[in-house]
């Protein structure tokens, strides 16, 4: 800054009190005078014509407002030399990742191709194993069907069985029997269990001489061999007179060779001995079988039919020809003696195999149970597979927890349990795994439940919701399941 005065001296003193005032009153604006300032241009600076006709005033407006715009403009041409540069530097990049970009996309291409190779692979394996399956659930459904057709037969025959039975006691009691007649009812079942014994036998025939004299009431023929039946249906106990008439009935007919007096119901005078069998050898050789409480056996065929290997040595014997000494009929019956305990041993034998064959038959009821339970189990989880892989469950084990497994259960709906059974079912599906073969204590599965179930009426809908081939009444054990 130079300011223009008369001399050097005077032009210093006014310097100092210009710059004076200029730092008291905060700017030239405050003072009220006139400066010279010098700048440095271009030597191609046009110097405008305005600064040579302007006021001080309008010269540092035009200077203030010059430098303002001066710097608005340097500021929006450096942002947009910034723009034009970032623009270019895009353009190269584009330009240098474009081969890049486009490799990556032809990648991409081929993985969404994989990918629908993959769902059309997937979709053909989905419609494979739903054909598959329902191939199996065909079979499987008309195994069943044939399982449930014998089922139903075998439970026609026995219930037509059991009608035939009723029928014939309804007959029997209506028809309120008396003495006679229900000797004649005695003879009929007799008859029907006597061609059940030994009707397979060579040359078998069965003759009813009820109203015949002195021919008891049946007359068999077992291959070569006659044999004579009286049967006596009595409440009380057959008296020795009955005994006596045997006797004579068998002197009147020598051509038989054996006879059996069966008492269904009550004991024989006389010939009441252990396992409800005696026999007796006549003074010419002959035996009488005398069989006491008939129907009390558990199964009165199984007991008459361990009589034919008695009734093959009979028939192989050769005849006696007139009377026996008393020596003789003393050796016969102590052979007797040993023939009653061989029948009496042979009866025990066979009632051994019987019960042996009702354990087999429950072990094969038993196996059956844990089969149909591991197929239910198998069909269970191939089922949740394939609507997993068929996207079809929404909530997981939604349509599991439908259904219940009949093997374990009498109920398989949910919707038909109480309360109390749904609550025990939620338990027992977090506390127990169903295992086909495997057992538990009653009690301890008892034990576990307690502590969320413990009034009677609770434990007694519990005990009903399983299968009687489960949990059976008053049983130890409960099969097929067991705590985790």
């Amino acid at each position: 800054m130079n300011i223009v005065g008369e001399d050097s001296e005077s032009r210093h003193l006014l310097r100092k009190k210009v710059e004076s005032n200029w730092f008291k009153l905060g700017g030239p604006r405050h003072i009220k005078m006139n400066v010279t300032v010098s700048f440095s241009v271009p030597g191609t600076f046009v110097f405008p014509y305005f600064y040579r006709q302007a006021t001080p005033e309008q010269t540092a407006h035009a200077l203030q407002l010059g430098a303002k715009v001066y710097e608005f403009m340097y500021e929006s041409i450096v942002e947009e030399t910034r723009r034009e540069c970032n623009t270019e530097i895009v353009e190269d990049l584009e330009n240098k990742f474009a081969k890049e970009k486009k490799i990556l996309e032809e990648r991409l291409e081929a993985l969404k191709g994989r990918l629908r190779d993959d769902d059309q692979l997937q979709q053909s394996m989905r419609d494979q194993m739903k054909q598959q399956m329902e191939d199996m659930y065909k079979h499987l459904l008309t195994e069943k069907d044939r399982q449930i057709h014998r089922l139903e037969e075998q439970v026609g025959q026995e219930m037509r069985g059991l009608q035939d039975k009723f029928q014939s006691m309804k007959d029997s009691v209506s028809r309120q029997l008396g003495s006679q007649e229900k000797g004649k009812a005695g003879e009929v079942a007799m008859e029907e269990l006597i061609k059940k014994s030994f009707g397979a036998a060579e040359g078998f025939d069965l003759q009813s001489t009820g109203k015949e004299a002195q021919r008891g009431d049946h007359i068999m023929t077992y291959k070569s061999l006659k044999a004579m039946w009286e049967i006596k249906n009595y409440t009380r106990m057959v008296n020795k007179d009955e005994v006596e008439k045997l006797h004579r009935d068998m002197r009147s007919n020598p051509d038989v060779g054996i006879a059996f007096m069966v008492s269904l119901y009550a004991g024989i005078v006389g010939h009441n001995k252990a396992g409800d069998i005696d026999v007796e050898v006549l003074e010419d050789g002959r035996m009488i079988f005398y069989l006491t409480n008939f129907y009390k056996r558990e199964d009165p065929l199984l007991y008459l039919q361990a009589l034919r290997p008695f009734l093959d040595l009979v028939e192989t014997k050769p005849k006696q020809g007139g009377l026996l000494e008393s020596e003789e009929i003393s050796k016969l019956e102590s052979k007797m003696k040993v023939v009653h305990y061989l029948l009496m041993t042979h009866q025990k034998t066979l009632h051994s195999l019987y019960n042996s064959l009702i354990q087999q038959k429950k072990k094969t009821d038993q196996m059956n149970t844990e089969l149909l339970a591991l197929i239910r189990q198998a069909e269970m989880e191939c089922t949740n597979s394939i609507k997993e892989l068929l996207h079809e469950t929404e909530h997981e084990g939604e349509d599991t927890e439908a259904t219940l497994n009949p093997e374990l259960f009498t109920k398989t709906a949910q919707v038909d349990l109480t309360s109390t059974q749904k609550k025990f079912v939620q338990w027992f599906k977090d506390s127990c795994t169903e295992q086909a073969g495997s057992e538990i204590e009653s009690k301890k599965f008892q034990d576990a439940y307690k502590s969320v179930f413990k009034t009677e009426k609770e434990m007694k809908e519990i005990r009903e919701l399983f299968q009687e081939t489960v949990w059976p009444k008053g049983g130890k054990k409960i099969r097929g399941i067991c705590l985790v």
